[in-house]
């Protein structure tokens, strides 16, 4: 039996990338899981297993939007409001 076609390397043909929405979708997911986990009085653990991701990924979450939320919506509304720098009383 003769091999000798079998030596090269084999072609392998990749399905041409489509577009999606998979970024926005997760994104979403993101945060329907951070306010779940915030606001429906479950545990983390619960949350976590009813969604189908780990613990350690929506604590995850959980940190980057407190990180993103610092500063409350209010707060943020008075200095666009004022914009004028604070200056030290000298």
């Amino acid at each position: 039996m003769n091999l000798s076609r079998f030596d090269a390397a084999p072609l392998i043909a990749f399905p041409a990338a489509k577009e999606t929405n998979y970024g926005t979708e997760a994104d979403e997911f993101r945060k329907d899981a951070v306010r779940i986990a915030l606001t429906s009085g479950l545990t983390r653990r619960q949350v976590a297993d009813d969604l189908g991701v780990g613990m350690s990924t929506l604590n995850k979450w959980i940190t980057a939007k407190r990180e993103r939320d610092v500063v409350s919506k209010e707060d943020l509304s008075l200095i666009e409001d004022d914009p004028a720098p604070i200056s030290p009383d000298p």
